[in-house]
């Protein structure tokens, strides 16, 4: 009926909303507590550095929105084979461009921060670190989106709460001894560990393991 049909679509909704939201919410928490804890200058060094080591998955969120409708279309029909080869496809686009990327801020971190004037470099280390992030974000695959796309989209949401629990009393403990380079640590440890969290369960729910479909492709 409708109304049943209307139930299934807020209950499979809400869980994802909830996650974007603590996304968003994620993504300021390191920004916002080194505005409370530091000067203001340290809180624009420190950001820029995050919007550049972001250049690591630039192109993530394009293939990623191009993925979820198709893993959702493979799963409801079942093909796991195409699953999994959309996965492939969607991993190995990520690591084309977010590895060339990382390796390019990597080499000369103090280098592109002096685009944005002769105080940014000091924020070096922290790009190093925020990429490594991103690098493991990239590498994992668009794990998230196969956990909601496939009606897991409620171990989708624990995995992000707890996460971004973690970033806050990491953030919160690291700011106010190592400043902005504790922010850079404890984002990018957060980051890495909800991608691992993720790509777990995607292994235990769906059976799939990134790095086995990178290896085998079509041959499993």
């Amino acid at each position: 009926p409708e109304d049943w049909g209307w139930r299934s679509m807020v209950a499979t909704g809400w869980p994802m909303l909830m996650s974007s939201a603590m996304f968003l919410i994620m993504s300021w928490t390191d920004t916002l507590l080194l505005g409370h804890f530091l000067e203001e200058d340290q809180v624009g060094i420190y950001r820029v550095a995050f919007r550049m080591a972001a250049v690591v998955t630039l192109v993530q969120a394009a293939v990623n929105s191009y993925a979820a409708p198709l893993f959702a279309e493979r799963h409801a029909l079942g093909d796991n084979a195409g699953l999994r080869e959309a996965l492939r496809q969607t991993t190995w686009l990520n690591i084309a461009f977010s590895v060339p990327s990382f390796l390019m801020l990597v080499l000369a971190p103090g280098w592109w921060l002096s685009w944005f004037g002769d105080a940014f470099p000091a924020g070096g280390t922290c790009l190093l670190w925020l990429a490594a992030g991103q690098l493991v974000n990239a590498l994992c695959g668009p794990v998230m989106y196969l956990l909601n796309m496939t009606g897991h989209e409620r171990v989708a949401q624990r995995i992000v709460w707890t996460a971004s629990g973690l970033n806050l009393a990491l953030n919160l403990w690291a700011i106010p001894r190592f400043g902005i380079e504790g922010a850079a640590v404890a984002t990018a440890l957060s980051m890495a560990l909800w991608n691992v969290a993720a790509a777990w369960a995607v292994h235990r729910r769906l059976g799939l393991s990134v790095l086995d479909v990178l290896l085998s492709g079509h041959n499993r």
